[in-house]
């Protein structure tokens, strides 16, 4: 494939893909990680305390510490 070609595509590509990333939305993103992590936990809340540990609150109250 001619190299010009090429850079004219990928660099269309790239353009596609951060007007595509912008119409999505960051932030919808983050929330649907974040609703991921936390049914995988089956939990309520996640915090991350000064020692870098995380702190999960579970859906009947009960926290864990994990490492």
């Amino acid at each position: 494939m001619d190299p010009y070609i090429h850079t004219l595509i990928a660099t269309g590509l790239l353009i596609f893909s951060f007007y595509l990333g912008r119409f999505f939305g960051k932030e919808a993103g983050i929330l649907h990680v974040w609703g991921i992590i936390l049914e995988a936990f089956d939990a309520k809340e996640i915090e991350l305390n000064e020692e870098g540990s995380l702190i999960v609150t579970y859906n009947d109250d009960s926290k864990e510490t994990l490492n």
